[in-house]
């Protein structure tokens, strides 16, 4: 999609919506995004420009999970994005982090000056990809790809508790995300003790 392209969805500076935004569910419904507010479309350049230098990143590599990317494509996207990081960053907190396996690693491969972490939910969704289905399969990427940690959906983490013994012995940090409507306390308590020098 070329650029102004992309500025054509949305709302417009103007006021006027010229292409409708959609989303699609996961169960493959689609729907038009309609928000109460919403500001025009950005770039990352843009990010940079307008939000405090003291405003750390994190800038999520996301990629069509029904793709095939070579090795070239992905390059060709990820050198475009460190060339608006290193004229724009500054001195800004950054991590990279990606659901994608291949574009963790190549990140990684392509600058030395920010932290990358691979994203994962750690088999509570199956994907065509085995190296996502599980937590020792994040590891086992990080470890190859000299990445620094996991961000891993907190569900995960909690049917696999021991794995956070060995993304600590990995020396990997760990993060997590997502919503737990109920945790046992006891449960919580231990893992909050086994990750306590895992997490920074």
């Amino acid at each position: 999609m070329a650029l102004h392209e992309f500025f054509s969805y949305g709302p417009q500076k103007d006021g006027a919506n010229v292409n409708p935004m959609f989303r699609k569910t996961k169960d493959g419904r689609i729907f038009q995004w309609n928000v109460a507010k919403d500001d025009p479309l950005c770039t990352l350049k843009d990010a940079f420009v307008k939000v405090k230098s003291s405003q750390g990143f994190n800038i999520e590599l996301k990629f069509d999970d029904n793709i095939v990317y070579g090795e070239e494509e992905l390059r060709q996207t990820l050198e475009n994005i460190l060339k608006v990081v290193d004229e724009h960053a500054e001195n800004r907190p950054i991590i990279f982090s990606s659901f994608h396996p291949d574009a963790a690693q190549l990140i990684r491969k392509l600058q030395i000056s920010y932290p990358v972490f691979f994203l994962t939910n750690g088999g509570c969704e199956i994907y065509a990809d085995v190296r996502r289905n599980s937590l020792d399969e994040a590891i086992k990427i990080c470890k190859e790809g000299g990445l620094q940690g996991i961000v891993s959906e907190a569900k995960a983490i909690l049917r696999t508790p021991n794995a956070i013994t060995r993304v600590k012995d990995s020396k990997l940090s760990l993060i997590s995300y997502g919503q737990l409507k109920y945790i046992d306390t006891n449960i919580l308590l231990g893992l909050i003790s086994l990750a306590s020098s895992v997490l920074f």
